[in-house]
């Protein structure tokens, strides 16, 4: 009995059934987010976020009441801009997010230092070791620690 080749094996589940629906998903979130970044304002953009696609309705999260004002008022014209590009969209709605909720970039870790007694001894212990993979580890560190 012979092993069927990868791309075999992927075509013929490819073939067989429906691409799985969380897959498909997330392709159809890619798309509207790409359409979305191309229809909003510049000074929307930034302050809005695509949630969810649920059936035919577009879910936008905006991150202030004044933002989603706008997106309310602009929706007409955001639902005409997705069909025009083949996507469904029979309503775009619009949610107010909790500022709890942004995306905020964790702040930089400060740089790990190891106290010079430290690593004075984890070279003394690396000097001792045979040449290996643990020896060049223990270096590294010693070295990326100073």
């Amino acid at each position: 009995m012979t092993r069927a080749s990868t791309p075999q094996l992927a075509a013929r589940f490819l073939g067989a059934e429906e691409v799985p629906a969380a897959l498909r998903r997330q392709i159809d979130a890619a798309a509207y987010r790409t359409a979305l970044d191309t229809l909003l304002p510049l000074d929307l953009l930034t302050a809005t976020h695509f949630m969810r696609l649920e059936g035919e309705t577009v879910w936008l999260r905006a991150d202030s009441p004044a933002v989603a004002t706008r997106l309310r008022q602009i929706q007409a014209r955001l639902r005409r801009g997705l069909v025009e590009r083949g996507l469904t969209a029979l309503a775009v709605k619009v949610k107010v997010g909790s500022p709890h909720f942004r995306r905020c970039e964790p702040a930089p870790r400060p740089p790990r230092s190891l106290p010079p007694a430290a690593r004075r001894a984890l070279l003394e212990v690396a000097g001792r070791l045979p040449e290996g993979p643990l020896r060049e580890a223990m270096q590294r560190l010693a070295a990326q620690a100073a």
